[in-house]
Order: C-alpha cells, then structure tokens, then sequence
C-alpha cells in the first residue's frame, strides 16, 4: 500500500548491474491522519471504488526503530 511505500519496479544500473527497488509511496498530506487513511479509495470486485474506512478498522501504533546492522556492528 501507498502508506509505507510499495515496490513498483526494479530498476537496474546498466554500468554496474546494482539493482535498487524503485517505492511508490503517498504523500504525507495523504497519510498523516487516520481520517485520510480511511478516505483512500480502492477498487471492489464489483469494480466500484470504496473508501477503506468501510471495510478496515485504521489503527495507529507505534513501534520501536529498527537496529541496523553495518558489517556485524550494532548502529544505534
């Protein structure tokens, strides 16, 4: 989904054949609230657009920030 982002393609460096994963990802003006998040739309099997809020309790969390790992050294 558009909240976190969401790989929509790779693209590949042709001079050193790296690979990065190219994010889609909505903007903050459309994620911030959970009242935004309810008003996105999405496509029923009916092909009728329905807001998310109909369908999904929105929940906000917390969680911690991730430990990043550089050559076997903790980064804190």
């Amino acid at each position: 989904m558009g909240i976190s982002g969401s790989v929509a393609s790779v693209f590949t460096n042709p001079s050193s054949g790296n690979q990065y994963n190219m994010l889609v990802r909505l903007s903050e003006d459309y994620r911030n609230k959970q009242e935004d998040i309810k008003n996105l739309t999405v496509q029923n099997s009916d092909g009728r657009l329905i807001k998310l809020g109909d369908i999904v309790q929105v929940v906000r969390f917390y969680v911690p920030d991730p430990v990043v790992y550089s050559d076997a050294v903790h980064d804190l």
